[in-house]
């Protein structure tokens, strides 16, 4: 097969789709809002101007099934439920519950592997915006640099700056990591004194062979 056939070929080829999350399933004969059959409390049908109060209610807590109810669905609740599904107070403290679960997904995310948060703003090596005075921050935007750092934390066996790398898929440069130019040839010179103290360990023990 030539260069243009396979080109082609894998072209032509589509991945499978991967399947859609489940949705709950509401069971429109019971409460839609409670999913159950209460003894004490009667099912009620809604009229149309209920049904939009309720799906504007589930666009403002972020309840996606709700929100995909027509005008006309035929469906039941208990006005209870109702009541407490559409309170303005209720709904601020959905809103306010869903608001701070995001801000933990996203603090999770600027997290390294240890838990800690990285902050892309300060130098990557000293965790620090100044520097003996200096202000002036670099950022990583070369492949080159970008592969020093990693070199140099691979032979110094630095776990704490490997994990920062690893938790990025060791892109610097998409993270906007920065650092101040002695910072970064120090950590540098650390790795090329390492390589230096390894090669004289080994010179030593061939001698004594």
């Amino acid at each position: 097969m030539d260069s243009e056939e396979k080109e082609d070929a894998e072209a032509s080829f589509t991945l499978p789709l991967p399947p859609e999350p489940k949705k709950r399933k509401l069971d429109t004969s019971k409460c839609i809002i409670c999913q159950r059959c209460k003894g004490n409390d009667p099912l009620r049908t809604p009229k149309e101007s209920s049904i939009e109060k309720l799906i504007t209610s589930a666009k403002q807590r972020g309840d996606g099934v709700l929100c995909g109810l027509a005008n006309g669905a035929e469906i039941v609740w208990h006005l209870p439920c109702y009541a407490s599904y559409t309170s303005a107070r209720n709904i601020r403290s959905a809103v306010n519950s869903l608001q701070s679960q995001i801000s933990d997904i996203e603090s999770d995310c600027s997290k390294g592997d240890e838990g800690y948060v990285i902050d892309w703003s300060k130098c990557l090596f000293c965790k620090k915006r100044t520097y003996k005075k200096s202000k002036d921050l670099i950022n990583v935007c070369t492949f080159e640099a970008s592969e020093n750092i990693r070199k140099a934390a691979e032979a110094q066996g630095d776990e704490s700056m490997l994990h920062v790398l690893r938790s990025i898929s060791y892109d610097l440069i998409a993270s906007e990591a920065k650092y101040h130019k002695n910072c970064y040839s120090l950590y540098i010179l650390k790795k090329d004194f390492k390589a230096k103290e390894c090669n004289s360990l080994h010179e030593v023990l061939f001698r004594n062979l």
